[in-house]
């Protein structure tokens, strides 16, 4: 287990990682610690929207499908670390093509603009894929599964 503490506190996080994969998970621990001192001074959502991230670390992405009318229905999405600490996160299925077309040059906000306007979403479902990308995406940070 690796203990940081911040200026100021913090809440604490227990990411749990079989013993075997410690020393593989060293960068990513590390990685994980500075975007959680980022995302403490982040004062706005607006502020992560303007970030420019990159992927840190090799990942699953993954949907379960089951027929509903004679066609296939995403009805489970997941990305899954391959390496590291090898957590999981449930997502919306939109966010699979938000998280997979971050490049660290483009910003986050367009990221998902991009992904709305190729998706055909509307004012609502834009708004509802942003505020489900941008917990994804802190959550993927806080794991250092992204790079700022």
């Amino acid at each position: 287990m690796r203990l940081h503490k911040r200026p100021g506190g913090g809440e604490a996080r227990v990411d749990s990682i079989d013993p075997d994969d410690v020393d593989v998970a060293d960068e990513q621990i590390r990685r994980a610690f500075a975007a959680r001192t980022r995302l403490s001074e982040l004062d706005r959502r607006s502020e992560l929207l303007e970030q420019r991230l990159s992927l840190e670390l090799a990942f699953w992405m993954e949907q379960e499908l089951e027929p509903q009318q004679g066609r296939a229905s995403i009805v489970e999405s997941r990305i899954q670390l391959s390496e590291g600490t090898n957590s999981a996160l449930e997502v919306q299925p939109a966010v699979l093509d938000v998280i997979a077309s971050l490049d660290g040059r483009t910003r986050v906000g367009d990221v998902i603009s991009t992904v709305a306007g190729r998706l055909g979403l509307s004012t609502a479902e834009l708004s509802r894929l942003e505020r489900d990308a941008l917990g994804a995406i802190r959550e993927l940070l806080e794991l250092g599964a992204l790079g700022v």
